[in-house]
Formats: C-alpha cells, structure tokens, sequence
C-alpha cells in the first residue's frame, strides 16, 4: 500500500522552469491572512525549488507539514520564508531569493514517515512582525459541521500554476483515524502548494494540509494540533494568561501518540457523512501537497 501511496503521490507534482507555489480551490485572494506564509526550499547548487505553505503560530515559530522539511526529500536543503500575499512578481528562485526571511533550522516530528506524524516545526533566525494564530491544544474545536477556513499558496485550479495566497471558507468534514480532520468538499478543497497550511476554526489553527486525493478532488487531510499538541509545546509552550483557544484543559487536552499520549488503533470515525468514504480516500488516494519546481 506504501508503494501504491508513493506512486500517486509522484503523480501530483507539475514540472516548470520557475517558482510554482499555487493557490486553494475555490477561494478568494487573501492580502490580510498575514499568518499563512509561503515556505521555500532550495538545494546547495541552487537547482530547484520546493515550496510550501506554513503558519505562524508565535514570532519566531511556523507550523507546517513534516514532508515539507523531512531531511530525506530535502537533504542539505536551505529554507526561506516568503511574507507576503503574492510571490508572481518572482517567478524564478533567484528573483525571490533576496526577499526571504531566513531559518534558523526545521524540525519535523522525530517519527514522521511518509504520510504518518506528517506535522513539523520552522524556526526562524529573528521574530517576524507578523501577529501569530492560536493553536487549538484541544479535542473541543474539532467536530464534523464546524465552520473552517483554510489558507494556502496552493492551486485554484489542477496542475495550472499560481502564486498568490488564496484562502476559503468551508466546513469541518470529520475526524479520520487518530491524528487528522478532513477540511472541504468537491468544490472547495487544498490543492497541492497548500502542505503545512492551516486550517482554522473559531480564530485557532485545528490542523495543518497534509494530503488529499489525486487530482484535487475532495476534502483534505489535515493533522490534528490537539493531537500533536505536546510536539508543538516543545518549541511554542502553553501561553502563561488565560483566554487563549491554545491553552489546553482537562482531560480534553490533546496528545502526541509517539510520545505515550492518546492515538490509539486505526481505522476511521467520524461524525459526519459516511466513515468508511473516508478510509477509502485515506487509503487509496492519498497525495502529497509540497510543490517542487
């Protein structure tokens, strides 16, 4: 199934001769989502560029997806923070390189393989003017029927290649497996360039783009902050005042399953729309959203 995975996963990337971060499906251009920031990767001899889309979640913090930063498909890569909402006016590696913030290092969680703890962490070189978004640390923002909205440099339409941010309004469709809430509908969804982007419910991040089906057709695959909350505290702790839709409490409190926390065994629930759709599209469908030029 690994090798199945792999191959439809191969199957998204889009060859060009320039930068080809790209925009969500069925959205609007979002100048005033300065939280969601695009995330560049280049190897030493320049050759090619990977994007991403990430999230701040404090002044020198960004959340993103771990196959965004995963040192086997970046080995010895340099990474870069775009700031702004429309990177067009760069279109090839060495015209954006200038204006980007750099990284001090990249941390992707420590059991991430292929599409499993798909969630990391981007640490910055000096803290961003930017105001972060909260992180939902707990299971009580994610649940079928709440209103989402998703930001991304990822594309509006298929294979056609954009790079501004986008963003929409959408629905929570269910919770899938142990670790992911899936985002959309057949209309509006993330598209690849959106990996590492966020979610958002209620003013706080719930999760972050990690896969969808081939072709961006449905709902997409986002990993649970609550779940990964312990990860995430290791670089941004619990804020100290109160208010805070990050601040977890009571037995709701999110947890790492590769650090002894909650997880558990596989399969799919859901409260909303049919449980075993969702397996399908997990299991059959899945596809990376990281762009690479």
């Amino acid at each position: 199934m690994r090798r199945l995975a792999l191959v439809l996963l191969a199957s998204c990337t889009v060859p060009s001769t320039g930068s080809t971060d790209q925009p969500i499906i069925g959205g609007a251009l979002a100048p005033n989502d300065n939280a969601t920031v695009l995330l560049v990767s280049y190897p030493t001899d320049k050759s090619v560029q990977d994007n991403c889309s990430a999230v701040v979640i404090s002044p020198t913090m960004l959340l993103t997806a771990a196959h965004c930063i995963d040192a086997a498909n970046h080995p010895g890569y340099t990474y870069g923070v775009f700031v702004d909402a429309d990177a067009s006016i760069y279109p090839k590696l060495v015209d954006i390189l200038p204006h980007l913030v750099p990284v001090r290092a990249v941390h992707p969680h420590p059991s991430y393989v292929t599409d499993e703890f798909d969630i990391g962490i981007v640490e910055l070189v000096a803290p961003l003017a930017i105001t972060p978004l909260a992180v939902q640390r707990t299971a009580a923002g994610v649940a079928a029927g709440k209103a989402a909205r998703i930001v991304g440099y990822g594309q509006t339409v298929y294979n056609t290649v954009n790079q501004v941010r986008y963003a929409a309004a959408t629905t929570v469709v269910g919770v899938s497996g142990t670790d992911s809430v899936s985002v959309g509908d057949a209309t509006v969804h993330a598209c690849i360039g959106d990996s590492g982007g966020p979610a958002i419910v209620d003013g706080a991040v719930i999760g972050v783009d990690s896969h969808g089906p081939t072709g961006c057709t449905g709902p997409s695959f986002y990993r649970r902050t609550d779940v990964y909350a312990s990860f995430i505290e290791q670089y941004v702790p619990v804020p100290v005042t109160g208010g805070d839709a990050g601040v977890p409490t009571g037995p709701e409190a999110g947890t790492d399953p590769a650090q002894g926390g909650a997880g558990g065994g596989g399969g799919c629930t859901t409260t909303h729309g049919d449980g075993a759709w969702l397996v399908a599209v997990a299991a059959l469908l899945l596809r990376r959203r990281r762009h690479v030029a």
